[in-house]
């Protein structure tokens, strides 16, 4: 079982289909992690749940720096499952 956690609600919703991704910067990326969780998914139960930002400071801080480092986009097609 992979348990992702994340402390914000809209992309919780995006990914569950609940809300519409409506930034066309953020849709290659909504796009990517779709792409990922299928085929995590289907090799695991994946899950992807909401936590309070109260809770998750540390996840928070490690994001925070990872968003102030430039790295390359991943294609959905460069995303495979683990053996």
């Amino acid at each position: 079982v992979i348990r992702v956690r994340c402390d914000c609600e809209m992309v919780v919703k995006q990914v569950a289909g609940e809300c519409k991704v409506n930034a066309a910067t953020l849709k290659p990326l909504h796009d990517t992690l779709k792409a990922a969780m299928a085929t995590f998914g289907a090799a695991r139960s994946l899950t992807l749940d909401y936590v309070q930002r109260a809770e998750n400071g540390v996840a928070h801080e490690l994001a925070n720096r990872a968003c102030a480092t430039e790295i390359a986009p991943v294609a959905p097609a460069d995303v495979t499952a683990p053996p």
